[in-house]
């Protein structure tokens, strides 16, 4: 017997015979059986980390149709590049039927936590539990308003949305120059006048 895809005849039916319906034939003579498959199915590609337009002429090379194109945040898969596809990859599709498209925007931004006026350790442990990887570095800023070594304010802004990989930069309070200075110098007359009695 020989089988082929057919639309026309549900699997396993007789598409046709050799001799054909209706003639005689002697008997034990032998009769080729044409058997359908059914509709030819169409295996979906696996379209995981290709970029969009590659994976659109792959999915219409093997006789699907590209459907609808969702983009999602996704840290592990390229911005711009297929994540999945619905049905999944390795499925057997009808000729023609459509295949969705999920795509990736890149990695989610989250938003930067508050870390005004923290300690510089407890900023940066506060950063990182948000998932921020980039060094931090410091900037020394004179505050009126805050104790020194407590982070005046940061670059970008608390409260933005950001990648987790953007750079940060803290602004940390210091010790006003003029202060310590002036407070060299009494410290330096006290001992003068110390050392005169």
């Amino acid at each position: 017997k020989e089988e082929v895809f057919s639309g026309s005849f549900d699997e396993g039916e007789g598409v046709s015979s050799t001799p054909h319906e209706g003639e005689s034939v002697f008997r034990g003579s032998e009769v080729q059986l044409v058997i359908s498959l059914g509709p030819e199915r169409f295996a979906v590609p696996n379209l995981t980390n290709i970029a969009l337009e590659a994976a659109k002429q792959m999915v219409t090379d093997v006789n699907l149709a590209v459907g609808k194109v969702e983009k999602r945040y996704d840290g592990a898969v390229a911005l711009g590049s297929v994540i999945s596809s619905d049905p999944a990859a390795g499925t057997r599709l009808l000729k023609g039927k459509e295949v969705t498209l999920f795509v990736s925007k890149g990695p989610k931004p989250v938003k930067v936590p508050t870390v005004n006026g923290l300690s510089v350790d407890a900023a940066t442990k506060k950063l990182r539990d948000a998932g921020f990887s980039a060094p931090i570095t410091q900037v020394k800023k004179y505050s009126s308003r805050l104790a020194v070594g407590l982070v005046v304010s940061m670059t970008p802004q608390s409260g933005t949305k950001q990648l987790q990989s953007v750079s940060l930069t803290l602004v940390v309070s210091r010790s006003e120059e003029h202060t310590s200075e002036l407070q060299s110098h009494v410290n330096l007359v006290c001992r003068l006048l110390l050392e005169k009695k």
